[in-house]
């Protein structure tokens, strides 16, 4: 009896160790695989093309990479829905945000620092100034940036022809002035009975471009004194700059009759010949959003500078960045740098993502969507990858010759960046008082802008920790 209880233990005993063995073998080999889950995935059913073009991307980089597996997730960044993500624990791995987010994520504590990893890829020295800047906090890097660009005028060729705003080169002699903007709006209107220039009024986008006219008539919107927030835009400046917006309503009459305008309206728009003139950036995704969604021929797009005032040419800056949440694991990190690098985000490229470069110029090629000469804003001062995707755009571009060459005066133009504190909420405050003088003549510019700050005084700088 005691051999046979002795043989029936062993057995257990040996059964028992394979088990273990087995499965801590199991658990070893889970573990080495990394699951990245990466939002912003294009909708399989709205957008097959695209999706099937990630996907292929997909399966290209999980082959490079056995260890690394990139899990879809077709959330994209917003206001309303990303600090109850945040506070849920529910936020994908890698993700986008736009600039004007960054001082609100950083200071919530949901960003993760991504000093070491690229610390240790030797991307921050290669880093542009003016980038770095906006990605850093306290000496840390919390973004892996994407690109940036500055704010200018946006022309729809057709209008400005029947205008008789063309040369005899058929090019456009663009406004120096907001003032010269409004005379010329006024011109376009008059003679095609379209706005001669699109003003959006509503969701925050009347603030945003606003910035760009207060800036350049010499606000100041906020300063710090003695360590407090103060609100500083009921200023003549500031006055000024509401009355210009005012003038092109009352004066030059140069505006659409429909007074809610966002930036899907404003865009549509430019792009159907329901107006001139638009404030906007000639990227990718404006340049998509007029010609793929509205249908716009893409030789009827044209784009200059932002006008200056009296304190010179100011245009928004603004961007895109990739981040991850507070939290993630470091080998979750260096799987995202991967990721990012294969999409020829990077400063170095290899053949496998300049390869994923070249199928973006391609399908660009395809959508007839106008393709810059050279890379426009590049995130990065040095790196193997800047002549390299210069050499791509310049084999793929198809921009039609003088449409843009006003715009890409850079060095002319003052970039800045979105003021420092609550911008959102700043926006809409300005969208009330733009909403105001454009529906009434007589409304007070002075006192319109004494309640707006009063109001952001108390109510959201008064609050800043």
């Amino acid at each position: 009896m005691k051999k046979l209880i002795c043989f029936l233990m062993a057995g257990l005993l040996a059964f028992t160790a394979v088990g273990c063995g087995t499965s801590g073998t199991k658990q070893a080999e889970e573990t080495d695989v990394v699951t990245l889950k990466v939002a912003d995935w294009p909708n399989k059913d709205t957008k097959p093309e695209e999706y099937a073009r990630a996907m292929e991307r997909k399966a290209e980089f999980e082959q490079l990479n056995p260890g690394i597996v990139i899990e879809p997730d077709t959330w994209s960044f917003s206001v309303d829905t990303f600090m109850p993500k945040a506070a849920a624990n529910q936020l994908p791995d890698y993700f986008y945000v736009p600039f004007t987010e960054v001082d609100k994520i950083v200071d919530s504590g949901y960003a993760a620092d991504l000093t070491d990893v690229l610390e240790g890829a030797g991307y921050l020295d290669k880093m542009n100034d003016l980038v770095r800047n906006q990605v850093t906090r306290d000496g840390k890097v919390y973004f892996f940036p994407v690109n940036y660009y500055i704010m200018g005028l946006m022309g729809n060729r057709q209008l400005l022809e029947e205008a008789g705003e063309l040369d005899e080169n058929g090019l456009m002699q663009w406004p120096q002035t907001f003032e010269e903007l409004g005379e010329l709006a006024g011109r376009i209107k008059a003679k095609t009975g379209k706005a001669g220039y699109i003003l959006p009024t509503m969701k925050n986008q009347g603030g945003w471009h606003f910035m760009n006219i207060a800036w350049a008539y010499g606000t100041e919107f906020m300063a710090q004194e003695d360590g407090k927030w103060v609100a500083k835009f009921n200023s003549p400046e500031c006055e000024a700059a509401l009355q210009f917006v005012k003038d092109l309503k009352w004066k030059y009459n140069a505006l659409s009759d429909n007074m809610f305008i966002d930036n899907a309206e404003g865009q549509k728009m430019l792009s159907t010949g329901q107006g001139a003139l638009y404030m906007n950036v000639p990227n990718r995704s404006a340049l998509q959003t007029c010609v793929v969604n509205n249908g716009m021929d893409p030789d009827d797009i044209m784009a200059g500078r932002m006008p200056g005032g009296p304190e010179g040419r100011y245009a928004l800056l603004g961007g895109s960045l990739r981040m991850m949440p507070a939290g993630v694991s470091q080998e979750k990190k260096e799987a995202a740098l991967k990721w990012f690098d294969f999409q020829g985000l990077g400063p170095e490229v290899d053949e496998d993502s300049l390869k994923t470069l070249e199928d973006d110029l391609i399908a660009m090629q395809e959508s007839n969507l106008p393709i810059f000469s050279s890379v426009l804003f590049g995130v990065w001062k040095s790196g193997s990858g800047i002549d390299a995707k210069n050499e791509l755009q310049e084999k793929y571009a198809n921009m039609k010759p003088g449409y843009f060459d006003d715009y890409l005066m850079l060095d002319t133009v003052t970039p800045r960046a979105e003021e420092p504190m609550n911008a959102q909420e700043l926006y809409t405050l300005l969208d009330s008082c733009i909403q105001a003088v454009l529906e009434d003549e007589n409304a007070d510019v002075h006192q319109l802008l004494e309640d707006a700050a009063n109001d952001f005084q108390n109510n959201y700088l008064n609050n800043v920790k």
